[in-house]
């Protein structure tokens, strides 16, 4: 079993060695973005702070999370596969789609909770229509 675990890393190891420079650099970087939403890192909610993922509704928490751990190690796996073959305008698609996980679903979901929080608000403060 060591001698299993042994090769396991030697073969990792030798895979990294050689991916190209952005490959290494967005997985690498990818990777801790994502460890870092688990860490206790909090931003302000509507009530209570809370960790970054636990802003989207529940089932869109877990598909952010996977996202954000899946695609820079996509990257890396296409670059070790495909090599040149991975051209440099797949390479562009591919950080498109990273940065848009990052950066709209994070948009998206502070406005529904700035939309749940308003309409919550404005429903407690203003009498229904008879």
């Amino acid at each position: 079993m060591i001698k299993a675990a042994e090769r396991l890393a030697r073969a990792a190891l030798q895979a990294w060695r050689e991916l190209s420079l952005d490959a290494k650099v967005v997985s690498a970087v990818g990777t801790a973005n994502w460890l870092l939403l688990f860490g206790n890192h909090t931003t302000v909610a509507a009530t209570t702070d809370v960790p970054l993922w636990q802003l989207f509704p529940m089932g869109a928490d877990a598909l952010f999370l996977i996202a954000c751990g899946v695609l820079p190690i996509a990257y890396a796996m296409r670059d070790h596969r495909w090599g040149a073959a991975f051209t440099s305008r797949q390479r562009a698609i591919h950080l498109a789609s990273i940065s848009d996980v990052l950066v709209s679903m994070l948009l998206r979901s502070v406005l529904l909770l700035a939309t749940s929080t308003h309409s919550a608000t404005v429903s407690m403060f203003m009498p229904r229509p008879s």
